[in-house]
């Protein structure tokens, strides 16, 4: 057995011809996330939202800047910002093999939804601000932030013009792995 945890994002991106897969670089709010997760505590039995609570996707214009830890938002999303909401989105857990598990988040845009050249494309999940030991009160009540991106600034992919007579399609599976 492994010592060491490995945590990755892949993300996939279908829209016509184009196909990409990619990792994608972790924001802050992911590792806060997770690390306070590890010291929750809740003493009640009340409903609290989680990083599912509101997650989303969206995609973005800017090619020039790179991915930074402190990002919160893209930095130029297609549609008022946040961006333009997917038609469609699902999730999965899965547990492909001993020692991997895997968290899959798919999202769809349907035909003629979105227009424009894609440079960045991101994961929102429903993040947290307690970063308290064994916080009675932990829940994700910081909103919907930014977890992870993809960027063409940070050579992940080449920027495309999205096929606006097609389907545009992302996949983002966040595999944790011993390592």
């Amino acid at each position: 057995m492994k010592e060491s945890i490995k945590i990755r994002g892949i993300v996939e991106i279908k829209n016509g011809k184009t196909h990409i897969v990619a990792e994608n670089h972790f924001t802050d709010e992911m590792m806060k996330m997770l690390v306070s997760f590890l010291a929750a505590k809740a003493e009640d039995q009340v409903d609290r939202p989680l990083p599912t609570s509101s997650w989303n996707m969206y995609i973005g214009t800017d090619t020039d800047t790179a991915t930074t830890h402190s990002m919160t938002q893209l930095v130029s999303p297609i549609g008022t910002a946040p961006g333009t909401e997917p038609n469609s989105k699902s999730g999965a857990l899965t547990n492909p093999s001993p020692g991997v598990w895997r968290v899959v988040y798919s999202a769809t845009w349907d035909a003629g939804t979105v227009s424009g050249t894609v440079g960045e494309v991101a994961l929102y999940l429903t993040t947290t601000d307690h970063f308290s030991f064994e916080d009675s009160n932990w829940y994700c009540n910081a909103g919907a932030n930014m977890v992870s991106r993809l960027s063409v600034a940070d050579s992940a992919f080449s920027a495309f013009t999205i096929d606006e007579s097609k389907p545009f399609t992302v996949t983002w599976t966040i595999e944790i792995s011993s390592s």
